[in-house]
C-alpha cells in the first residue's frame, strides 16, 4: 500500500507557535530547562484540557509535577476520573502551560460577550515546583 503522512492540524500548529512565542516573550533569564522545548505530549494535554474552541473554558485544571514519584502516583490514581491534568516535567513545560492558559482566557474574553467564569488552577508538586509556577 501507499504510505501517507498527515500534517498536524492548523490548530496544533497555531497552539505550538503561540506557546513557543509566549515563552520567548516572557523569558527574562534562561535556565538549563529552557533549552529543552515543551514536549508534544504537553501540547496534546493542553488541547485536550482546553478544547479546540475559544468559547469554553474549563472549571479547573491541575498542574502536576511528574518528575518525582508523588506526582506520578497521583496521575495514576486519578486517571479514570474526568480531571483536567497537565503533567509537566521541566520549567519550560510549566511556562508553556501557564502561557497557554493565559492565551486561552484572553481569546475567550475577546471572542465572547459573556463574562468568563474563574478557572481554578491546582498546583501539585514540591516547593521548588510551586515556586516555578508562581
Amino acid at each position: 500500500g501507499k504510505a501517507t503522512t498527515t500534517e498536524p492540524s492548523e490548530m496544533q500548529k497555531t497552539t505550538s507557535q503561540e506557546i513557543i512565542r509566549c515563552q520567548e516573550e516572557t523569558s527574562v533569564k534562561r535556565s538549563d530547562s529552557d533549552l529543552h522545548p515543551p514536549r508534544k505530549a504537553l501540547f496534546d494535554q493542553l488541547t485536550s484540557a482546553f478544547g479546540n474552541t475559544d468559547d469554553h473554558l474549563p472549571d479547573s485544571i491541575f498542574l502536576v509535577s511528574t518528575l518525582d514519584w508523588p506526582g506520578q502516583t497521583l496521575v495514576q490514581k486519578v486517571q479514570d476520573r474526568q480531571l483536567k491534568l497537565i503533567c509537566t516535567h521541566t520549567e519550560a513545560d510549566v511556562k508553556a502551560a501557564l502561557c497557554f492558559l493565559v492565551n486561552k482566557i484572553q481569546k475567550f474574553c475577546n471572542s465572547n460577550a459573556r463574562t468568563s467564569v474563574p478557572v481554578k488552577v491546582a498546583v501539585v508538586g514540591g516547593d521548588a515546583y510551586i515556586n516555578s509556577v508562581l
